[in-house]
C-alpha cells in the first residue's frame, strides 16, 4: 500500500488491513458503467442552462443523489440488523422463513418448466 508522510501509524495500520478484495470490490463500484451511464443520462435532464454554471448544476446533483443512495444503504443496513436479531431470537420464524422462500423458488421452478 501507499504510505503517505502525514499518515499516522493508525491509519497505516488499517491501510496495511484492507483486504485485496475490498479494494476491487471499492474499485468495481466507482468504475461502474452502468452507474456512469445512468448518471450521464439522468443527470444533465434537470440542468438549467440559465442557473449558472452546468458543472456546479451537475455536482450537486451528483451530491444529492450519493447522499440519497447513502442515506437509503445505511436505513436498509440497519433494517437487516434489527431484522436478523429478530430472527435469531425466534427460531420457528426463522424456520418459517426457510420454508417460505422454498415454496416460492419452488413455484418458480414450476412455472418455468410449465412455459
Amino acid at each position: 500500500m501507499l504510505k503517505s508522510r502525514s499518515c499516522s501509524p493508525a491509519m497505516a495500520q488499517n491501510l496495511k488491513s484492507v483486504s485485496p478484495e475490498h479494494l476491487k470490490g471499492t474499485l468495481s463500484s466507482i468504475l461502474n458503467p452502468k452507474a456512469l451511464l445512468f448518471c450521464s443520462v439522468l443527470l444533465p435532464q434537470f440542468v438549467l442552462p440559465q442557473a449558472g454554471s452546468m458543472g456546479w448544476q451537475i455536482a450537486e446533483l451528483g451530491i444529492v443523489l450519493v447522499a440519497l443512495g447513502v442515506i437509503f444503504d445505511v436505513s436498509l443496513a440497519l433494517c437487516a440488523v434489527s431484522l436478523s436479531r429478530w430472527l435469531r431470537k425466534h427460531p420457528h420464524a426463522q424456520a418459517l422463513q426457510r420454508w417460505t422462500f422454498s415454496a416460492v423458488l419452488l413455484a418458480f421452478a414450476v412455472r418455468l418448466s410449465t412455459d
